[in-house]
């Protein structure tokens, strides 16, 4: 007389959420799911702020500095600058400010980072100075002048690539 094996009675009668198999097919996905989940919550809680008008980067640090502003303020100077797609041109009233001898122009772009371009502009006439320029795209670009010694800022906003008056930061 032969006995009944249980054993394979017992792998049939055993439930859905008992299987171990199971729970690697459906848990690593869960798992992944719930991480990337996690992960978009964090990045989204801890998101830099925007940089604001008067903050610059300059390599890797962001300062504020609006002592520039005021110099170029009390010394009264003032410029207008002239942007077409291959040239800027500066047209400069130091007031009482040294006249420089030469500027660095920073046009950076509020809606595309990788346009922001570096520009040292020459003299080539009593006030006025010039320098190339990659070609612009359209849109809203931000120019800031300032001499080589960084004594003074100005700054200006240009939605066209036309003549634009640049003053100090904060100034009507």
């Amino acid at each position: 007389m032969t006995m009944p094996s249980t054993a394979p009675s017992e792998s049939l009668s055993r439930a859905w959420h008992q299987e171990p198999m199971l729970w690697l097919v459906i848990g690593i996905p869960a798992l992944t799911f719930l991480a990337a989940l996690s992960t978009a919550y964090i990045a989204y809680q801890g998101s830099d702020p925007v940089v604001g008008q008067q903050r610059r980067s300059d390599d890797v640090t962001i300062h504020h500095d609006p002592a520039r502003d005021v110099a170029a303020a009390r010394w009264g100077v003032s410029a207008s600058a002239s942007l077409n797609q291959q040239q800027l041109t500066v047209h400069l009233n130091a007031g009482g400010a040294p006249a420089p001898t030469s500027l660095v122009a920073i046009i950076s772009s509020t809606e595309r980072a990788q346009a922001d371009q570096l520009i040292t502009l020459s003299r080539i006439g009593p006030n006025t100075f010039s320098g190339p320029t990659r070609a612009l795209l359209s849109g809203h670009w931000r120019i800031e002048l300032t001499p080589t010694n960084r004594a003074w800022r100005l700054v200006g906003d240009n939605t066209a690539l036309d003549e634009k008056i640049l003053r100090p930061q904060g100034l009507p």
